[in-house]
């Protein structure tokens, strides 16, 4: 999760180790409201899988010839442009307030962002696609320091965000090579079944800033029993055969009833499988999400004991290799009608994390030990290993979330109403947000937030307090971070 700079001079390396909570955001982002006339179209130029060609429906007959009629195709290629350009621009502006600050020291930011894509499909049944992305914040200065890295902040960021390949086979089945976007699972705020991203996804966010996943994806569609197969290999980050991950997931449609089935496996990484279903009981919709892990070197694992390195205590690590860790999440959403065509609708899900912890004491000793990793600054004695150790929205064992989403009321019908609130159970601490969003001009939208972190301090009101450390450079006075309280953020997304 992106952070802020602050300072014209940054924190010391060792203590960048930890002040790493700095780089939690101060804010998280609305979730864009369902029905938004541009959502198919971005889905449909960023990668989904939404074309005739792709979308499983009646049986084609074999095509004897695997790239299709050549002549039909030249004809297409001459009538139509094969090349389409396009993408999004954000213009992002956001501002938090930390408890007991002046106002004048609360943090702004301004983190622009912008998407490019280039996508061109020279036949019916050949597409190539490549998308960018470049960040650019007005408020990082020269002289600023990364947290992470203990280098130079850099204002400006540009990173492959998609770069694959799509074809079929004979039309019975579908090939997409190369860095593209996925997301397995079905439930509403937390996806346990999403084994194939790095990251988890933020639940609130406007749209999944996650950059694509290096995939070789082969999918099968079941037509005789309306289903789909997917056979996926995960060469990202591997320079032996060996390193090559692997998964495969199955999909059933029935009445009104989808249920998925999921797994994946990775050298030094556990056994994951997963299931999901989502259904409709009578006018609920209800939502499954299940997944256990097992074995691995490198993330079956949890800390244990005490930080505090004033007294030079620090947690050891508890092995959880011979253990299956399970994580469900199960929702529901009502919508509720309050006019010929106008309705509330209401969402509810919690989720148990068994890999989480029962409370934030160890929360700065995971910044730590992920601040490590990135800056190299080791801590004598303590092999933290490889992986991720501070997971937003996976920290503690026991979640909840309610969501109210108002879509075009009356005669409103550029803009909708969210009302979130997201719960940490185990540490006690929450996020309140309230969201507007309204589409001005044909290509323009504005999002408008204003959050809420209460409750005590812990994830979603992240403090961090390191006790004085005589002799250990940016540690001498101790460290103190005080919780965000509030949020508020204005955007501006324009369709190029």
């Amino acid at each position: 999760m992106r952070g802020r700079w602050s300072g014209r001079r940054g924190p010391s390396l060792r203590a960048c180790v930890l002040l790493l909570g700095l780089t939690l955001p101060a804010s998280v982002r609305a979730q864009e409201a369902p029905g938004d006339a541009d959502a198919a179209r971005e889905a449909e130029m960023f990668g989904a899988p939404s074309t005739p060609d792709e979308t499983p429906g009646e049986p084609a007959a074999p095509d004897p010839n695997l790239w299709g009629d050549r002549a039909i195709d030249e004809r297409l290629a001459a009538a139509n442009d094969p090349l389409q350009i396009g993408g999004r621009l954000y213009l992002r502006f956001t501002g938090s307030a930390q408890k007991d600050a002046d106002p004048g020291d609360w943090t702004l930011g301004n983190p622009n962002l912008v998407d490019l894509y280039l996508d061109a499909r020279p036949t019916r049944r050949l597409r190539a696609f490549v998308a960018g992305r470049l960040t650019h914040d007005t408020t990082i200065q020269t002289g600023d320091v990364d947290p992470l890295t203990g280098q130079a902040a850099e204002a400006t960021e540009v990173r492959l965000d998609q770069i694959w390949l799509k074809f079929d086979l004979g039309l019975r089945a579908f090939v997409t090579l190369g860095k593209q976007r996925v997301k397995w699972g079905a439930a509403r705020f937390w996806n346990p079944t999403d084994f194939l991203n790095a990251d988890a996804l933020d639940p609130l966010a406007i749209f999944d800033e996650r950059l694509g996943v290096p995939l070789v994806e082969v999918h099968v569609p079941l037509q005789e029993i309306g289903g789909n197969l997917y056979f996926v290999g995960l060469p990202g980050g591997a320079d032996t055969v060996d390193q090559v991950g692997g998964a495969a997931r199955v999909e059933w449609l029935f009445a009104t009833t989808e249920i998925s089935a999921s797994a994946a496996a990775r050298k030094d990484q556990p056994l994951r499988l997963g299931a999901d279903l989502s259904s409709a009981l009578g006018p609920i919709d209800v939502k499954l999400e299940a997944a256990v892990q097992h074995g691995g070197t490198d993330v079956s694992r949890r800390w244990e004991g005490t930080f505090d390195p004033a007294a030079l205590k620090i947690p050891t690590l508890e092995d959880r290799t011979d253990d299956w860790i399970p994580q469900v999440a199960a929702g529901f959403e009502y919508g509720l009608g309050y006019g010929d065509d106008d309705a509330l609708y209401i969402t509810g899900e919690y989720f148990f994390n068994d890999a989480g912890y029962d409370g934030a004491d160890l929360y700065p000793w995971l910044l730590a030990a992920d601040a490590s990793r990135q800056t190299g600054v080791e801590i004598p004695g303590v092999d933290f290993g490889r992986g991720r150790d501070f997971t937003p929205f996976y920290l503690g064992r026991h979640y909840a979330a309610l969501g109210l989403l108002l879509p075009a009321p009356g005669t409103w019908n550029d803009t909708t109403f969210v009302l979130s609130g997201l719960g940490n159970l185990s540490d006690r601490s929450f996020l309140v947000r309230f969201d507007y969003q309204v589409r001005v001009l044909t290509r323009l939208s504005v999002y408008a937030f204003a959050g809420a972190h209460v409750g005590e301090d812990g994830e979603f009101r992240l403090a961090i307090d390191v006790p004085a450390v005589p002799g250990v450079e940016g540690l001498e006075h101790g460290v103190h971070v005080p919780p965000t309280v509030a949020d508020v953020g204005f955007w501006l997304a324009v369709d190029l």
